[in-house]
């Protein structure tokens, strides 16, 4: 829990990364006007030999003040057998005029076996906000990985790139390299390996 005053700012990164079972809860109150908070995150879920992983993650950002702004970026990868489960609240009470909300949850499935429940939220009671909330859940784009081929890049690297963008949204500002290196890592071990004939391309260009 967190408690941001006037003209306060107040930012953070929750990464989690595979595990048998992991629960984060996180709550933020902007208490004073021209407060601040700016939340990123990511979940990486999916256990090698069979085994299951479970993430949850529960985020409550409460605006308490007028002229407070708040964003949320989390990104999910989920392979296997693992599970992911995000539940993100925005709230705007009836003093929290002029109130500038975003929240955004991207997730990557990368096996049918793995599962995201998704679940952003917004609780508007104050008059005058700007207040956004959305979830995209997709598969690793195939076509891209042809495209790459195309260009003489095998489809294993192809993939590690793909998903390691896909993380380094999260990854890039954090200041500490050996996290970094280290998470990434952990991202492309996630991907399956897949063979050509499993792939259906009718319809694909490489241009």
């Amino acid at each position: 829990e967190a408690c941001v005053q006037g003209e306060g700012e107040y930012s953070y990164t929750v990464l989690q990364s595979p595990a048998e079972l992991s629960r984060v809860n996180v709550g933020i109150d902007l208490l004073g006007r021209g407060a601040t908070c700016h939340a990123r995150g990511l979940m990486l879920t999916g256990c090698d030999k069979g085994a299951s992983s479970a993430l949850d993650l529960h985020t409550a950002v409460r605006h308490l003040a007028p002229g407070c702004e708040s964003s949320q970026l989390q990104k999910v990868v989920a392979s296997g057998k693992g599970r992911a489960v995000f539940r993100g609240l925005i709230r705007a009470n009836g003093e929290a005029m002029e109130t500038i909300a975003n929240q955004l949850c991207r997730s990557m499935l990368l096996q049918d076996g793995a599962k995201i429940d998704v679940s952003p939220c917004l609780e508007i009671i104050a008059d005058d906000v700007q207040c956004t909330h959305g979830a995209t859940v997709a598969d690793l784009d195939e076509e891209k990985v042809f495209y790459f081929r195309a260009r003489g890049i095998s489809a294993d690297a192809a993939r590690n790139a793909l998903v390691k963008g896909f993380a380094d949204e999260i990854l890039a500002d954090l200041p500490y390299e050996g996290a970094k290196t280290r998470l990434a890592a952990q991202a492309m071990d996630l991907i399956p390996q897949k063979r050509s004939s499993d792939i259906d391309t009718a319809g694909w260009s490489s241009i």
